[in-house]
């Protein structure tokens, strides 16, 4: 299976980033998951570091707020095969995460 960084612009997102992560933990090893964060200043961050200890989860600070550099800005770290970008609101289900990765095999 190939390798896929999952990106994801955040600001403000306490309510959702924890069933965001956990619905994406079961995925195979082959996924990462990056975060770019738009300078939230709820407890966003504090939620994202109980899971940035691996190396799967990263946590990138996008000073200039928008999405466009926080997409900019993931991409250009990135070294995986593919990228997808999602919103921290969607729960992924494993079985659509297999079968977008088969169509694009």
């Amino acid at each position: 299976m190939p390798s896929i960084t999952i990106v994801v612009p955040i600001y403000n997102e306490e309510m959702y980033i924890r069933d965001f992560i956990e619905s994406l933990l079961p995925l195979p090893s082959d996924f990462s998951l990056s975060l770019i964060d738009g300078g939230s200043d709820d407890n966003t961050i504090d939620i994202i570091s109980e899971y940035t200890s691996g190396d799967r989860i990263s946590l990138m600070h996008n000073n200039k707020r928008n999405q466009a550099d926080a997409l900019n800005l993931a991409l250009i770290s990135c070294s995986s095969e593919f990228v997808t970008r999602l919103d921290c609101h969607a729960l992924v289900e494993r079985d659509k995460y297999y079968a977008a990765i088969s169509k694009a095999e």
